[in-house]
């Protein structure tokens, strides 16, 4: 969703974007990683971590 200078949703002449928020649910999914090896993966997730500043959980997916 775009957030305008003042902190408001965009809509009503508020002015134009400012940057964009992304709205996760508690327990959603951000990253799915695929194709890579659980230790590459397991290395991404603190490096991933430390940008977003989340508290997050691995989760391996074994078909």
């Amino acid at each position: 969703k775009p957030q305008t200078s003042m902190g408001l949703f965009l809509g009503s002449g508020k002015g134009s974007p400012e940057y964009w928020v992304a709205v996760v649910k508690p327990s959603g999914i951000l990253y799915e990683m695929g194709g890579v090896s659980e230790t590459v993966a397991r290395a991404a997730i603190p490096i991933v971590a430390s940008k977003i500043h989340i508290r997050n959980q691995f989760i391996l997916l074994e078909i």
